[in-house]
């Protein structure tokens, strides 16, 4: 009966993981007309930049507030503010009001990450959430893959502001899907959250080295493929379409592991292996895209791509699982946000250090008279004399390698952290039956 109603409940949650990226990615695109009907083209980095930042200060925030309130209401409080932002977003009038909306928005998208983590790991035990891992992946994966697709038909046939008008209709689905559905096991007694009790929680390093790895994998993996679609672009003259669906290689690289890990790691219940096995694939591909880069061609690149791909669906998952398995289940929120947390400040910190990386080596290389970065577009180096294109391709080809070289080290660091992980056994219950400290 347990298992019947955690597979009731998994549409609902799926849908939360699908909304986010979904939102992120499907935005992209839209940008530079959201910022010229709205009249700030010079402020359109501002979109990304208040979405992003109102999601990383609400991970932590939601993680204590659902171990201390619930997981369910703070859920449905955060899909509402997510579905409320959204529906702002697509009715605002200025850009103040559209940048108000999109952290609205930011904040509720910070609890359905945290939330929708942490109650899958209320209602399915560590064990058997290998199974579901795959599934797992592919509501992250598809919607980063197919967003941009969506959200450029939807500018093209009608409007930027289609892309948060039908978040609505989809919250409003999942949002009467989780109260139908999501029943979670109700502990006796709801902790009081406290510094001390969290800073206990996190010195577990059944819990600590799995967040460390969140920071690592994120940084190196996102600063990387950040700048991919522009280095296949530019450096290997694919066309727009094709280099944003490069990464797909990747994502079908990860969805595969997922898939054969989680299996197996249900079936066996050893995970340690699988974070050990997968910053080294990780590794080793980001190694070679570094060294090769344009001597890659279209074909080595989603070589490697997928290669790095396999060893990502290897790291991300698995590391969840092990943070959440080796802490008491009543601190399943802390211990989810931390992971999440740290893996969207490492994204954030890779992407900015990596891009400016790139743009230091390509003013190095690029010839005098085109090293303004912000003038450089796929669009306006086509226009350049065929000697003079030449040379700024061959310049960028060479930058993006470069810093994907600089941050190799970090994803040594990935594999010595994977070491220190412990094989903690997998735990068959949810419920809070012992205090798991002696473990870690």
């Amino acid at each position: 009966m347990r298992e019947r109603s955690s597979i009731r409940a998994l549409p609902g949650l799926l849908l939360l993981m699908v909304l986010v990226p979904l939102d992120q990615t499907a935005l992209t695109p839209a940008l530079p007309e959201i910022a010229g009907d709205l009249g700030g083209l010079q402020l359109m980095p501002m979109v990304v930049t208040a979405y992003v930042v109102a999601v990383t200060a609400a991970l932590p925030v939601y993680g204590v507030l659902g171990d201390r309130f619930g997981r369910k209401r703070m859920l449905l409080i955060a899909l509402a503010m997510f579905v409320l932002g959204a529906l702002a977003c697509a009715l605002a009038t200025s850009f103040p009001l559209f940048v108000a909306a999109r952290v609205m928005q930011g904040i509720g998208g910070g609890g359905l990450m945290v939330g929708a983590q942490a109650a899958l790991g209320e209602i399915v035990s560590p064990r058997e959430r290998g199974r579901y891992l795959g599934l797992f992946g592919v509501a992250y994966v598809v919607p980063a893959v197919v967003g941009p697709l969506v959200g450029g038909l939807l500018v093209d046939a009608a409007s930027w502001r289609w892309i948060f008008a039908i978040h609505v209709p989809l919250g409003v689905i999942a949002f009467i899907l989780l109260i139908v559905t999501l029943r979670l096991p109700r502990s006796p007694e709801h902790p009081r959250v406290t510094f001390a009790r969290t800073v206990s929680v996190l010195r577990r390093r059944g819990v600590l080295v799995p967040i460390l790895l969140s920071f690592t994998v994120g940084f190196a993996l996102l600063g990387t493929i950040s700048y991919v679609p522009s280095f296949a672009r530019i450096g290997l003259g694919m066309t727009a379409v094709e280099a944003g669906f490069v990464v797909t290689a990747l994502m079908g690289g990860a969805i595969l592991t997922m898939t054969i890990s989680g299996g197996l790691i249900a079936k066996t219940g050893r995970y340690r292996r699988y974070p050990i096995a997968g910053t080294a694939v990780v590794a080793a591909g980001a190694l070679v895209l570094g060294l090769l880069g344009r001597e890659l061609g279209v074909a080595g690149l989603l070589g490697v791509l997928f290669v790095i791909g396999l060893g990502v669906g290897m790291v991300m998952q698995v590391v969840m699982l092990a943070a959440q398995n080796a802490a008491d289940p009543a601190d399943i929120g802390i211990v989810t946000s931390s992971v999440l947390f740290l893996r969207q400040i490492g994204a954030t910190v890779g992407v900015a250090l990596v891009g400016a990386l790139i743009t230091r080596i390509f003013v190095e290389l690029a010839p005098p008279q085109v090293r303004d970065v912000a003038s450089i577009t796929p669009e306006s180096i086509a226009t350049l004399p065929t000697e003079l294109r030449e040379l700024v391709e061959a310049a960028f080809a060479a930058a993006v390698p470069q810093a994907i070289l600089t941050v190799a080290p970090l994803l040594v660091a990935s594999i010595v952290l994977a070491f220190l992980l412990p094989a903690l056994p997998l735990r068959t219950h949810t419920e809070s039956v012992t205090s798991l400290k002696e473990l870690a």
